[in-house]
């Protein structure tokens, strides 16, 4: 889902990039788009579906190591272990699937990797794992629990006192430091399910996990060498249930004005605080400014 902006140009589906020859006076905007999408399935998982995955699990615990489960046309790693309160958990290059019997939670969380997200845009991820879905899901019906937004930023510097700069009407504000050096910021509450922010150092966090293929999304845009910070918000099921926003489809198209929406008003993660309901008109991908 590209997010309409006429002076950035796509790279992938699910990414835009400033246009390489845009001066660079002030923080200059690498790429942006969605880089974290959480989906609940709900429907009805058949006694013998079931069966199969707990032959699978126990075998998996005998041998404390992932086995094989295949699901459509592709084979997952079933898991040793649970995942969160599901207790089965299959994982694979695409995403992680977990499968639960409780009458209490949905049927099915899906968490499409990030690479496979920016490789194949929005849609096509949700279509994927709907299609693996549907034969042994009755009645399948897929909502979103989560959305994380960001924009990736060059030519920025933060320090720790830095905090005091910024307005949020949620009471928890943290500061990251590495050796003395001021490593990012968080404010709000994952917890609420509401709204959460992120500020950090996006080069810091790819040396420690090792992700460097976003240089490869940056491109031309990023100068080697160059500190990256990304800026992201976190939208949980309440706060998307208070826009009643529900269904993937409706979900991603308001992405653009849920973005602009946080990034106006200081509103992340305050407890008991409603989000302000996304304007109509989309937002631009370049919404950091520097005033």
């Amino acid at each position: 889902m590209p997010l309409p902006a006429p002076t950035s140009v796509p790279l992938v589906a699910n990414l835009h990039v400033r246009d390489q020859m845009a001066p660079a006076a002030g923080p200059v905007e690498l790429a942006s788009g969605v880089d974290a999408l959480y989906l609940s399935g709900h429907g009805y998982l058949s006694t013998a579906f079931l069966a199969s995955l707990e032959e699978q699990r126990v075998f998996a615990d005998q041998v404390s190591l992932a086995v094989p489960f295949e699901l459509g046309r592709c084979t997952f790693g079933l898991a040793p272990h649970g995942w969160g309160k599901h207790r089965f958990c299959l994982d694979h290059e695409s995403g992680r699937i977990g499968f639960t019997s409780s009458t209490k939670l949905p049927s099915v969380r899906i968490q499409p990797r990030a690479e496979f997200l920016h490789a194949l845009g929005l849609v096509g991820p949700v279509r994927h794992f709907e299609d693996l879905l549907r034969p042994v899901v009755d009645g399948l019906g897929l909502s979103v629990a989560r959305i994380d937004l960001f924009c990736d930023l060059e030519n920025m510097l933060f320090q720790g006192d830095d905090r005091r700069a910024f307005l949020c009407r949620g009471d928890v504000c943290t500061t990251y430091e590495a050796d003395h050096v001021c490593t990012g910021f968080s404010f709000g509450s994952r917890r609420t399910q509401r709204i959460s922010a992120r500020i950090y150092d996006k080069t810091a966090e790819m040396a420690t996990k090792g992700s460097d293929w976003w240089e490869v999304v940056w491109g031309e845009r990023h100068h080697d060498g160059a500190q990256v910070w990304r800026v992201e918000f976190e939208i949980g099921r309440t706060a998307l249930s208070e826009l009643d926003l529900f269904l993937p489809d409706a979900v991603l198209a308001a992405a653009p004005s849920l973005w602009r929406s946080c990034a106006t008003r200081t509103g992340a993660g305050a407890p008991g605080s409603r989000p302000s309901r996304p304007p109509a008109a989309p937002a631009p991908a370049s919404m950091i400014c520097a005033d």
